[in-house]
């Protein structure tokens, strides 16, 4: 039985793979009065009983409290000083009576409340994606919730990522130099294609339930004020012509271009290249996609891999593997879980 709070409006989780559009969709729903959206908290994934009953003694429920009031100021990445946070935790944590209480409960006082004292009577909205893995958790946990899933063509989240996280890009955004080892120590084509894969499986199996609303990438590009209006529908508030100026998200800032206009870039086979994307890599992204591609209704392309390079990935994805359980173990606190999770398909 899930604990009840003073305040408890529905939560709305946007989930699904990296470099999806998440950010965009988020900055939509802000437009609407009556939606607050935080920041990627990542609670499920960095806290160890956030899917059990297990209750939290009071040193853990203000700790916790205190974290996420960290990531929310600072980001997932600039978090780590909890103690500035701790007063407000602890006024908070003794205010609403959460020693005790299971750790979802604390993670729901926190979306309820900081949405209540940012955007008065606003429902909290989540964007953190690897919250996909949890839905039927979270279904249990916070009854009412609504989940919006984001999907993007797999070869271009592959382009994405990688052009993300190139040092180049890296340099001029200024992300911290241990996030960018993370991230290179675990890019392998393998790795993102089976992550992938077990979210557009899951996504294909969520189509139809009333409480999860699939959105593609590319249907949002190409038909951003219908998709709006249904997402608008879909969470019963009202459309505002606010909601229709839509920007491209890069790193280290925002595109002022809207999404809609004719001067976007036509994404193709010759842009996957440009943006450092291999035939081979290109190659192995359908190997393991190409099922749940054709029934999103994604073509295939005709590409043939470099045996040599091919190999190469054959050997490295082993070491690749094990680099990127070793670069995720401080921030997942269940990493056996976790992967379970991930590679469920």
């Amino acid at each position: 039985m899930r604990e009840e709070n003073a305040l408890d409006r529905p939560i709305i989780a946007v989930v699904g793979t990296s470099r999806s559009g998440k950010t965009v969709v988020c900055d939509i729903l802000s437009r609407s009065p009556r939606i607050f959206c935080f920041r990627e908290l990542h609670f499920f994934d960095s806290n160890e009983h956030s899917t059990t009953e297990t209750p939290c003694n009071y040193e853990a429920a203000e700790q916790l409290y205190a974290k996420l009031l960290d990531i929310q100021e600072n980001g997932i990445l600039g978090q780590g000083n909890t103690h500035a946070y701790g007063k407000e935790a602890h006024k908070q944590v003794e205010n609403m009576n959460l020693t005790g209480k299971p750790a979802y409960t604390v993670y729901n006082n926190f979306l309820q409340y900081f949405s209540e004292q940012q955007k008065p009577g606003a429902r909290p909205c989540d964007q953190t994606g690897g919250y996909v893995y949890y839905i039927d958790d979270m279904r249990k946990f916070f009854p009412g919730i609504q989940f919006i899933c984001l999907l993007r063509d797999p070869r271009f989240v592959l382009a994405s990522k990688k052009h993300k996280w190139s040092w180049q890009q890296v340099r001029q955004s200024g992300i911290p130099y241990r996030e960018w080892i993370r991230q290179r120590l675990q890019y392998h084509p393998w790795i993102l294609s089976k992550l992938w894969r077990t979210i557009a499986h899951k996504s294909i199996e969520f189509k139809g339930c009333t409480d999860v609303y699939v959105l593609t990438y590319e249907s949002l590009k190409q038909q951003t004020q219908e998709r709006i209006i249904e997402l608008c529908n879909y969470l019963e508030i009202e459309h505002n012509l606010d909601m229709d100026t839509v920007y491209n998200h890069k790193i280290g800032g925002v595109d002022a271009i809207p999404m809609q206009t004719p001067n976007t870039r036509i994404e193709t086979n010759q842009r996957c290249t440009a943006m450092g994307i291999s035939p081979t890599e290109l190659f192995i992204c359908q190997l393991f996609c190409a099922s749940e591609m054709h029934s999103l209704g994604y073509d295939l392309w005709k590409v043939w891999p470099n045996p040599l390079s091919l190999l190469w990935y054959l050997l490295i994805f082993p070491v690749k593997l094990v680099l990127a359980a070793m670069a995720n173990h401080r921030r997942i606190s269940r990493l056996s879980d976790a992967i379970k999770r991930r590679l469920a398909v």
